[in-house]
């Protein structure tokens, strides 16, 4: 689970999804601006990706734990938000792959990532 220091704050998500830098992929988009503070990460998901919650909460999990996993190569002044375009494979290892392609895309990762 991503820990509440890691978690972006509501109130700054319109900000950030309107002045942000945004990187395609192919299910999902990553909005991120650099500022100094930690790593910070949101996930938003849809009902018009998935109707169902429980799928919709699934697809946030897995993409949460991603983060999670990659957080110590994550460079410090980084804040993002994951928005989910269409639905995200059911697989961890699928969507660990999704989340690192998109933070290595624009050299956001630092080192030997994960």
């Amino acid at each position: 689970m991503l820990s509440s220091y890691n978690r972006l704050p509501s109130v700054e998500i319109p900000p950030l999804l309107r002045g942000g830098t945004r990187i395609r992929g192919t299910c999902i988009d990553l909005i991120y601006q650099k500022k100094q503070t930690h790593p910070r990460f949101a996930v938003i998901v849809s009902a018009k990706v998935d109707k169902r919650a429980a799928k919709r909460n699934r697809m946030k999990r897995l993409i949460r734990e991603a983060i999670q996993q990659l957080l110590p190569f994550i460079k410090e002044q980084t804040s993002g938000v994951f928005v989910v375009r269409s639905a995200v494979p059911d697989h961890e290892d699928a969507v660990h792959a999704l989340v690192r392609n998109l933070l290595a895309e624009k050299q956001l990762l630092t080192g030997a990532s994960v």
